[in-house]
């Protein structure tokens, strides 16, 4: 189900993959509850299905109520990961509380969520761990709400590289993280559009002008309270 949201390609089904998530999740919770004890990774794996997906319903419905459940749940769940010494989960429910807190505005809040999933991810899986990607996705989209669009850059190519790594170029969240690149680049950097009088407007390309090195990743990372271990840059073609 989580996957069935995140790989969605219209709001619409989005949303609604989302809600009947939330039904699940609940149904789900009802059940452990009943075989497990209140603090085990299960219950905690149920609440964090459930904070995920009420999040992602709520930000679709505006829905605030479902918002206020999510971060309960979510931060209930870190607990007992963090508690269990549960690293890629503890990682995996920090980026989601990130996520729900940046829904409701709350920047600040969700970036210091951002950063320790980072740090966790670095700390316990290595610089080229394929989770390190969403919440460096989100750590950009968080600088660009605040009008730093030089590390938005940054971390929007840390996310891309990842991607292309561990999924391909092709994939959903490849495609998104190069997208989010270049619009940013295009505002931030001056990036030329080139193109001939063959080409319809549709089918331009954009060139990505000065090259985002993984130095300047770095950089920006260690800025943020992030440390990452320097990257190989995709080809140019990618």
């Amino acid at each position: 189900l989580r996957s069935s949201v995140s790989a969605c390609h219209s709001l619409q089904e989005r949303y609604a993959n989302a809600l009947r998530g939330v039904a699940y999740a609940r149904q789900s919770l009802s059940i452990r509850r009943r075989c497990f004890p209140p603090a085990s990774p299960e219950i905690a794996a149920a609440l964090h299905l459930l904070g995920y997906h009420s999040a992602e319903y709520a930000n679709g419905a505006q829905a605030t109520s479902y918002l206020t459940h999510s971060e309960v749940a979510l931060r209930r769940a870190h607990t007992i990961f963090a508690e269990g010494v549960d690293e890629e989960m503890t990682a995996t429910t920090l980026q989601d509380l990130g996520l729900c807190l940046y829904y409701q505005k709350k920047f600040a809040e969700a970036m210091v969520c951002y950063e320790e999933a980072c740090r966790t991810i670095v700390r316990h899986f290595g610089s080229h761990h394929p989770d390190l990607a969403v919440p460096a996705f989100n750590v950009a989209n968080i600088m660009v709400a605040a009008d730093r669009l030089d590390i938005a850059v940054d971390f929007y190519m840390l996310s891309y590289n990842i991607n292309c790594e561990a999924l391909g170029i092709e994939h959903l969240w490849t495609v998104t993280a190069l997208e989010n690149l270049r619009d940013t680049m295009t505002r931030q950097l001056a990036v030329t559009v080139e193109y001939d009088g063959d080409t319809a407007p549709d089918e331009v390309t954009v060139a990505q002008g000065p090259e985002v090195t993984n130095g300047e990743a770095r950089a920006a990372a260690l800025n943020s309270g992030i440390g990452l271990a320097p990257r190989t840059p995709p080809p140019a073609d990618s």
